[in-house]
């Protein structure tokens, strides 16, 4: 099994990600960018004890489509060979936009700070299930030992958006 940097104690879903999320509609969630490395070598039998997270995300509203936000998620999960050494054997990075339409006039009225908190809170739980499947198919792939994510609490996981790298999104 392994494990990620988890913050101690839960966070609390801020009240403006709840009043947002209540008009969402998700439209779509496409995989934008990958890329995977291996970087060392496990003997026969040994497994990945440790993983590392560094997670992106942002937001954007398109001008050409004034009721829709499109949000990104990204993350990249570096393994970790087993102790002393922890030296690093795999990275994985994807990125993905989710898209969702609100009708226009409430969507201009948000304050982009309290949009790219529900992009952070949102995106990251409707990519996650994707993000989970990309990270072990392609271990599966390079013939690494399984890397198992949990199966939900993204954000309790990956920590607060605060703390993570901006993406910005592209309009397509």
């Amino acid at each position: 099994m392994t494990t990620g940097d988890a913050p101690a104690v839960p966070f609390k879903i801020p009240s403006v990600v709840t009043e947002i999320g209540a008009r969402a509609r998700l439209k779509g969630i496409n995989l934008v960018r990958t890329q995977c490395e291996l970087t060392g070598a496990l003997r026969p039998g040994e497994q990945i004890p440790e993983v590392k997270f560094e997670t992106r995300g942002g937001a954007t509203r398109p001008a050409e489509a004034p009721g829709t936000l499109i949000c990104a998620f990204g993350l990249e999960v570096i393994g970790l060979g087993p102790k002393p050494d922890l030296v690093r054997v795999a990275r994985f990075s994807c990125d993905y936009a989710i898209q969702y339409e609100f009708d226009a006039p409430f969507l201009q009225a948000q304050a982009d700070k309290d949009l790219s908190l529900f992009a952070a809170y949102n995106a990251s739980l409707h990519a996650w299930p994707h993000v989970r499947e990309f990270i072990q198919s392609m271990a599966f792939r390079m013939t690494l030992p399984p890397i198992v994510l949990p199966i939900m609490r993204t954000l309790d996981m990956v920590g607060p958006p605060e703390n993570w790298k901006k993406l910005t999104p592209k309009a397509t």
